[in-house]
């Protein structure tokens, strides 16, 4: 658990920094409790996460992406509270 919340900070944190659009790609390589994981696990962590900052209230997260581009997946993020 306490992992989760130290991402969960950090996501908090990175998103209030950030007013552009954010890359999955930006958002590992920036917060240390994800730059270590494989893939598949920084996904499942990820996903996990920002269900849990939904469901608190304090993020929505919009998903952009264009299907005929092959670069990652942006988010314009809103940091509710």
């Amino acid at each position: 658990m306490k992992n989760v919340i130290k991402r969960c900070v950090s996501l908090l944190t990175l998103f209030n920094d950030k007013s552009t659009q954010i890359s999955t790609e930006y958002i590992r390589d920036n917060i240390s409790s994800y730059r270590d994981l494989s893939d598949s696990a920084f996904k499942r962590s990820f996903e996990r996460d920002k269900v849990l900052l939904r469901e608190m209230g304090y993020l929505s997260l919009i998903h952009i992406s264009e299907p005929t581009r092959r670069t990652p997946i942006s988010y314009a993020v809103f940091c509710l509270k």
